[in-house]
């Protein structure tokens, strides 16, 4: 079974890199564009590991991982 890592960020060239990287190396990538729509996959589903931008508009990673908890 691979690992799910989510990753949550506002550039799509960061998350396209993370997302192929990651993918090359036999994970189960799950992307979004920001804190909102992270905090609503993470209600859904299960990740082994979440990888957060720190500065993001609206919600930024520090405010997820509050809201995460």
């Amino acid at each position: 079974m691979k690992k799910r890592i989510l990753v949550i960020d506002d550039s799509p060239v960061v998350l396209s890199m993370l997302d192929d990287m990651l993918t090359a190396l036999n994970y189960e990538v799950t992307c979004s564009s920001n804190g909102f729509d992270g905090c609503g996959l993470i209600e859904t589903n299960r990740y082994n590991m979440i990888i957060t931008d720190l500065y993001m508009p609206g919600m930024d990673g520090v405010e997820f991982t509050k809201s995460a908890n």
